[in-house]
């Protein structure tokens, strides 16, 4: 071969690789061929188990076998092998079953973070009963009605939770329910002790306790937030727990060497017990929890207990970078923080901060059948809530449909009456096809066929085709990044433009002086669309013309706060989401709201009193 011909060949292949170079970078073709081979092998794995009829319960066993005397669980100075978790669930089983529970029986728990919560519905799970698992911030109304959802009559609580408990006791009994206690209390009026499972046997217990009980099958009930309205029961079954702790470790690359930090996320949301119970059983990975969120202890916490990957959700990121500097913010050994919720205005500020080499971003909920995962490495993945290149996209994973934000509605092709796909970088619901398939549907929820069939849209593309309703408005760019924009009904109207909730609670946020912010539209008498409000904690620096000036400069006109509702706390979910239902009924009639207001007037804020308002009503004042 000539020199011309080798130069030739050299500048080909060249040419060749920054062609396939270029091609890459457009539509990513290698990562997603990644991404589909970890799904060929889930999918095997789920087709597998299918076949053995794989459950929590049988997980349990398998790793009590396979990872013997590693360690599973930590809380505080406790330490839990693997094999002592399957010993505490053989108790937990023969605890539930002196009760009387059996197969498909539904047990409510009651409890806040501690291995307990884990050995109870790990017992039940050898039964082949159901765990619902409660809110322990719900009392009352909200509690009552949980309960009865659940279809069971036998609720474990936690002794931590008996004050709000007893506020309902009679109630609770009333409906039918056998109230039992878990932990150091002495009450005549209810079954107690120290630890209720002690004194049972930890021998393996028999497979025909659970006898035909099916991966397919529900092993749990997860609770909605209730932000909207009372909570609603998820049914997490077998299949979705396997199905996620093995995504999950796929995904994100969580092995067996990984330790990952719970750091209050409760229990009873899927987050922690989904996917860090299901990494634990199938990674074989050592799940360390603390029972309530503390964000001075958090970096303390992760590098006394040697954690790699750690857990957030909601606005946990945003408590620990307003935490002051501390000796552990980079001395801990997390390279990877995982979980959703993790706001754009904050991601490279947080994981600066704290050298957070990876994020594992995912965009999901407990009962749906949207999965979508960031694996963020790059300054250009931050912010996304998930990624797919051309060929992920085409698989159809997740749509997302033209929204009507006036009529909150879907909009169809007047003449197919099909739904139409939204365009690049246009707000739309994201919906995905419901199929029978394991680990990967819509199992609706349990005991109310009116809300399931409310999430589940027909005739979406084809006659006769199913989708499910997520409820979120979500956009995607041109490469494949995927956006949380709001829910359906906190992104609201004004002065004929959309406002989203989510953005302008991100500026907010920011300001000096606020310590948290809750955003929210507000109907006034006459006018059209609803007002932005606002409702926000604040502290001695909090300066009004400063909070107009960095609105005005961030935001579109029509998006600035015009009130501001002071508040003394926040009231938030279990998993940190703000509740605004109240506060967007209420609005800002100072006859009715009881919180200072503020008012936006000639560029800056003004304390709003009665008279203010019905200058604003009957028009004097101009908004």
């Amino acid at each position: 071969m000539n020199s011309m011909t080798v130069a030739a060949t050299a500048a080909i292949t060249g040419i060749s690789a920054i062609g396939v170079k270029q091609l890459d970078e457009k539509y990513f073709l290698f990562k997603d061929a990644k991404l589909l081979f970890g799904l060929s092998k889930l999918g095997l794995m789920i087709q597998h188990h299918l076949f053995t009829n794989w459950t929590v319960a049988t997980g349990i066993e398998e790793a009590a076998v396979k990872f013997s005397d590693k360690d599973a669980i930590v809380f505080e100075d406790q330490v839990y092998s693997f094999q002592e978790w399957e010993d505490r669930a053989n108790q937990a089983a023969r605890f539930f079953r002196a009760l009387g529970v059996k197969q498909h029986d539904v047990v409510a728990i009651y409890m806040e973070n501690r291995p307990e919560f884990i050995f109870a519905w790990s017992g039940l799970s050898k039964l082949g009963a159901v765990g619902a698992l409660i809110n322990t911030n719900l009392k009352h109304k909200s509690l009552l009605h949980c309960l009865k959802v659940s279809g069971a009559s036998l609720l474990l609580a936690g002794s931590e939770c008996l004050d709000n408990l007893r506020e309902s006791l009679d109630e609770i009994r009333d409906i039918g329910f056998t109230v039992h206690c878990e932990g150091a209390i002495v009450d005549p009026s209810m079954d107690s002790s120290v630890d209720k499972f002690q004194g049972y046997s930890k021998a393996p217990v028999p497979v025909s306790w659970r006898q035909g009980v099916k991966f397919d099958d529900a092993c749990l009930l997860i609770y909605t937030s209730g932000t909207t309205g009372l909570p609603k029961a998820a049914i997490l079954k077998h299949a979705k727990i396997f199905g996620a702790g093995a995504a999950f470790g796929i995904q994100f690359n969580i092995s067996g060497e990984d330790r990952i930090y719970n750091s209050g996320l409760p229990l009873y949301h899927s987050a922690a017990t989904n996917i860090g119970g299901g990494l634990c059983l199938i990674a074989g990975c050592t799940l360390v929890i603390r029972r309530k969120f503390s964000a001075t202890s958090f970096w303390e916490d992760c590098t006394k207990y040697r954690c790699t990957v750690v857990q957030y959700i909601g606005e946990l990121c945003r408590y620990l970078l307003s935490a002051k500097p501390g000796p552990f913010d980079q001395q801990h050994k997390v390279r990877l923080a995982v979980g959703n919720g993790l706001r754009p205005e904050i991601w490279s500020q947080f994981q600066s901060r704290f050298n957070i080499r990876e994020i594992g971003e995912f965009y999901g909920s407990s009962e749906g059948n949207i999965a979508l995962f960031n694996h963020a490495t790059t300054p250009r993945a931050q912010g996304a809530i998930g990624h797919m290149g051309m060929l992920m996209q085409q698989l159809g994973f997740c749509k997302i449909l033209k929204f009507n934000h006036d009529t909150e509605e879907l909009v169809r092709d007047p003449v197919t009456g099909f739904c139409i796909e939204a365009d690049f970088g246009e707000p739309g619901e994201a919906v995905a096809e419901i199929k029978d398939r394991p680990a990967g549907t819509f199992d609706g929820y349990y005991g109310s066929d009116d809300q399931t069939n409310k999430k589940v849209l027909t005739d979406v593309f084809i006659k006769g085709d199913r989708y499910f309703r997520s409820g979120d408005l979500l956009t995607r760019d041109d490469k494949g990044y995927y956006y949380f924009v709001d829910r359906i009904g906190d992104t609201f109207r004004w002065k004929a433009e959309n406002v989203s909730t989510t953005e302008v609670a991100g500026i907010v946020s920011q300001v000096p002086g606020v310590v948290e912010a809750n955003v929210y539209g507000v109907e006034l008498p006459g006018k059209d669309g609803r007002a932005c409000c606002a409702a926000c904690v604040l502290d001695e620096t909090f300066d009004p013309k400063m909070f107009a000036d960095i609105c005005k400069k961030e935001l579109p006109a029509y998006a600035i706060p015009l009130f501001i509702r002071s508040l003394k706390q926040m009231d938030t979910t279990g998993t940190f989401k703000t509740q605004k239902v109240q506060l967007r009924n209420e609005g800002v009639d100072p006859s009715v709201v009881q919180d200072k207001l503020f008012f936006f007037e000639n560029d800056s804020y003004v304390p709003m009193d009665i008279h203010v308002y019905n200058n604003i009503i009957t028009g004097h004042s101009r908004l």
